[in-house]
């Protein structure tokens, strides 16, 4: 009865999987510092002397996610803590790395279920959740 309402769920809690490996952890440093940074990503690869598919292996080993979806995730979570913070969902969506508001809502929305606006400060909490 438990696996078939688990296959029922249509929604996971927003969470991003920890990282074993030290490859996928130094990229994902990159990411949490500067996730709009994709340049970054490239060199630290580089960096370690792999390529570029060898830290995309990294991180579905290691989180069962591609690097893309991922960061994704990491973008949304830092998203969340920013909106949260009272900062304007047009701000957020730039320190994100989104190029337009419009884009970042879709994103957000798509993710965690709700528009980011729900989130500010002040607005009745609401449940947030990571949409599959």
């Amino acid at each position: 009865m438990l696996l078939d309402q688990l296959a029922a769920q249509r929604e996971l809690p927003l969470f991003l999987p920890l990282l074993s490996s030290a490859r996928a952890q130094q990229v994902a440093g990159v990411l949490s510092s500067d996730p709009a940074d994709t340049p970054r990503i490239h060199h630290t690869a580089s960096e370690l002397g792999v390529s570029g598919r060898t830290i995309e292996r990294a991180f579905v080993a290691d989180a069962g996610l591609s690097l893309g979806e991922w960061r994704q995730r990491a973008r949304i979570l830092r998203a969340v803590a920013l909106l949260a913070g009272g900062m304007d969902v047009k701000d957020v969506a730039l320190e994100v790395g989104y190029e337009t508001p419009a884009a970042f809502v879709v994103a957000f929305s798509k993710y965690a279920g709700m528009t980011p606006g729900r989130v500010k400060p002040g607005r009745p909490s609401a449940r947030l959740s990571l949409r599959d």
